[in-house]
């Protein structure tokens, strides 16, 4: 599952991208979700180029399931249960969210926790921590810029963590792909708390605000450089300030920035080393009751050749249940 929660996720989750003036870190919705099911497909087809059709190739899928289990208390969203289906490894597993005051002020996995540092109304810095590897040293870290109340920069420090940390957790599982169009530099000795620790990634990521929603979000590092742009439907976003899929940025954007969802997002991805690059485009199509989405269908399409001729449409559907 390469989203999670987010329709997928639109899902990925506070006004720690907002424009108003309630505090970041504070995800109280008016609708709280109880269950999330999910179904996904994945299709491969190939163009006949005579006639402009697409054929496919090989189809396959999985059924309706279970997959989340959220918790809460007094409006406080406590724990988030992810069935075996859905959890790499095959594994069930819980994320628990800690509090100070109404603020989430810690997500932890049973292997790895994520820490938030406030300034006022503001998130400064997000940390994120394999308790396997050190408990002293973050292997991700993120730091905030603003421009007046949101959020207008952020710069994304990753290490590589080698064998002992495999980029499988809940917090971290987006890591693994992100890691592969990296370029890693080495870290200066001072800088080495972590033994496991031997080289540094930092993204610098630019985001253009359209309205209270993400418009377009830049990522680069030395050899990369992703070009993001977002359209938005009129509707509520049940995950606005939901703190959890800030890991995925990359992947289903910064969700819980948004007043509103997402119906398609268009990347352009530039290599320093290649003279190709790579396009990915992703829709989202959701069924509404009393203007909260109860059903997401996420569609991406991945060219597979550089002719164009050979592309695969991953598609995963999240189903939504609140309480009444």
């Amino acid at each position: 599952m390469k989203r999670s929660l987010f329709c997928v996720l639109a899902l990925a989750t506070i006004c720690l991208f907002g424009a108003c003036g309630e505090k970041e870190g504070r995800y109280n919705p008016k609708q709280e979700i109880e269950k999330v099911y999910r179904s996904t497909s994945l299709v491969e087809q190939s163009l006949d180029a005579a006639t402009g059709t697409w054929s496919t190739v090989s189809e396959s899928s999985t059924p309706k399931v279970l997959a989340e289990t959220w918790d809460w208390e007094n409006g406080k969203l406590m724990k988030v249960v992810y069935s075996p289906e859905v959890v790499p490894g095959g594994k069930e597993e819980t994320l628990h969210f800690s509090y100070d005051g109404n603020r989430v002020s810690r997500i932890e996995s049973s292997t790895e926790y994520m820490l938030f540092t406030y300034n006022g109304k503001k998130m400064r810095k997000a940390e994120l921590y394999d308790k396997k590897v050190s408990t002293t040293a973050p292997f991700t870290s993120y730091f905030f810029t603003y421009d007046g109340n949101k959020i207008s920069k952020i710069d994304v420090h990753t290490r590589e963590l080698g064998e002992k940390h495999a980029a499988q957790g809940m917090l971290s599982r987006w890591l693994g792909e992100l890691q592969a169009s990296m370029g890693w530099k080495s870290l200066p000795a001072d800088r080495q708390a972590d033994p496991g620790a031997k080289a540094v990634n930092v993204q610098y990521v630019t985001l253009t605000w359209s309205g209270d929603n993400i418009g377009q979000m830049n990522v680069k590092d030395d050899f990369t450089s992703m070009d993001i742009v977002y359209t938005y439907d009129n509707k509520t976003n049940p995950f606005k300030h939901f703190l959890y899929t800030l890991n995925g940025y990359t992947a289903d954007g910064l969700v819980f920035a948004n007043k509103n969802n997402i119906v398609k997002s268009v990347t352009d991805i530039k290599y320093a080393l290649y003279e190709e690059g790579q396009r990915m485009e992703d829709t989202y199509s959701y069924v509404y009751q009393n203007e909260w989405p109860v059903e997401c269908l996420h569609e991406t399409v991945f060219m597979l050749s550089e002719d164009n001729d050979h592309r695969s449409l991953e598609r995963e559907t999240h189903y939504y249940e609140y309480d009444d």
